[in-house]
């Protein structure tokens, strides 16, 4: 587990020049046991009270590292960090805008800037930008 979030960590710090120009500098921070992340300024962009911070949080048993690494270079492609709080993740964007609210225990890597996500059992889609597709009241759905 520790060597996904270095492997999370290294990838938000060290993007191509392309997706830099994109996705400004970020870097996952950690003070007196609790993650955020500061830009190249410094500037605390998501606060320092999560237990977990990076590109991509998805750790499923028998994933290959090459889809969690495809996971997290789709989220940094799009500009977005995953955060987690006891057992529910959520996303910022690179500015600290929340994108998806700390809010589900389990989604689906983005597809066409959508995410699937559970949460309490129930489904539901957020979009890329933070505009909620549909809230999760759904009982079963896919992507």
């Amino acid at each position: 587990m520790k060597r996904w979030m270095s492997l999370a960590i290294v990838l938000a710090i060290s993007s191509t020049a392309a997706v830099g120009a994109a996705n400004p500098f970020t870097a996952a921070v950690q003070q007196q046991g609790h993650w955020g992340a500061i830009d190249g300024t410094n500037k605390k962009i998501i606060p320092l009270m999560y237990d977990k911070v990076g590109l991509s949080l998805e750790e499923k048993k028998g994933d290959s590292t090459a889809s969690v690494v495809a996971d997290a270079q789709k989220n940094d492609a799009l500009g977005l960090i995953e955060v987690q709080y006891k057992d529910l993740r959520g996303f910022y964007d690179r500015t600290g805008k929340a994108i998806v609210p700390v809010s589900y225990d389990h989604r689906s890597a983005w597809t066409d800037k959508t995410l699937l996500v559970r949460s309490h059992d129930q489904y539901g889609y957020y979009g890329s930008d933070g505009t909620v597709i549909a809230e999760p009241v759904y009982d079963s759905a896919s992507v």
